[in-house]
């Protein structure tokens, strides 16, 4: 079983018989480590605190409390394993980031934040050379880069006692050494509005030659984010469902498909900012009613009174039928 220094372990011993006397001992020390007596045919031996010297094989044996001449045969060994955890992993930058030209100069940097620590560098995970020490942090510098130079960096350190504790690695960075002979491409977003939380934009990068290999950059990120291959001159880039994390300034390249390829210089650095994203579709705010304007009287308005004068020209009509009734009748009684 495995441990970390430092930490605690508890190794259990079972009996075929209750209310037994139950020891520890450890090979190569003739001496009982712990005598035990609990009411049960299980028993635990608890190590705190664990070290290096607690490594080993452990066995154990449990007697008769009545007879102390009467033991059991040992159990079988257990081996405990202490292991040191790893420290965190250094972190690694480049200078220039990006693509380096072929025959520049290019300089490697790990930093850990530690002290009295070794620090070594990898190549594709292959150790390559310990770093001149300068505190907690050590440089590597290629002066003229070959294609060969090309590869995934990494970086850990150990510390200086045995045995050795070696942290965890860094981050991979990957650098690039090409012919940079093609014109630097153009790039530019393409959107309808402005870039929103949640929305969508595309990066477009458009080349000076056909039937070329497109990568897209972001600053800070040693790994391409996207790769296009295309027939004509202008590569998508598109970013979906945008998130705070897409913001920050990009580049492009492209480059031929021949091997070795011949890549073109980096584009000019553009910045993607993201807004705070509003709903057109969400509900909208009422609007208010007009408001007159202070210490003006409002004008007068215009009563809608049709139907009262429809209803009075009936009422006089009715009663201009009722007059007329009663003078032909007061006519046809005199006659």
């Amino acid at each position: 079983m495995g441990v970390a220094l430092g930490g605690a372990v508890t190794i259990q011993c079972w009996s075929w018989y209750q209310n037994m006397r139950f020891l520890l001992y450890k090979d190569g020390n003739p001496n009982v480590l712990q005598d035990v007596e609990p009411a049960g045919d299980v028993t635990q031996f608890p190590i705190h605190n664990v070290s290096r010297r607690d490594a080993g094989t452990y066995s154990c044996y449990y007697r008769s409390k009545s007879d102390p001449l009467i033991w059991s045969y040992p159990s079988d060994p257990v081996e405990l394993v202490v292991a040191e955890l790893p420290a965190p992993g250094p972190s690694i930058s480049v200078r220039p980031s990006g693509m380096i030209a072929l025959g520049g100069a290019v300089t490697i940097r790990c930093q850990c934040q530690c002290e009295a620590r070794r620090l070594f560098l990898y190549k594709d995970g292959i150790e390559i050379r310990e770093l001149n020490d300068d505190g907690d942090r050590g440089e590597f510098t290629i002066p003229i880069a070959r294609r060969e130079d090309s590869g995934v960096y990494s970086c850990r350190s150990r510390s200086r006692s045995e045995p050795p504790n070696w942290s965890d690695p860094s981050d991979y960075m990957q650098i690039v050494v090409a012919e940079l002979r093609y014109p630097k491409p153009s790039i530019s977003l393409r959107l309808s509005a402005g870039v929103t939380l949640g929305g969508a934009v595309t990066i477009l990068c458009r080349g000076r030659h056909q039937n070329m290999r497109f990568l897209l950059h972001k600053f800070g990120n040693p790994n391409v984010l996207q790769d296009v291959v295309l027939a004509g001159n202008v590569a998508e880039f598109p970013i979906r469902n945008v998130s705070r994390r897409d913001a920050g300034s990009y580049r492009c390249y492209y480059r031929s498909k021949s091997d070795p390829p011949v890549w073109s210089e980096p584009s000019d650095p553009m910045e993607l900012m993201i807004a705070e994203g509003t709903n057109p579709d969400g509900p909208q705010e009422p609007h208010p009613p007009p408001t007159e304007p202070a210490g003006e009287a409002a004008p007068p308005r215009h009563l809608d009174v049709t139907h009262a004068n429809i209803a009075r020209l009936v009422l006089s009509a009715m009663v201009l039928l009722v007059l007329g009734l009663i003078l032909a009748e007061a006519y046809y009684s005199l006659s």
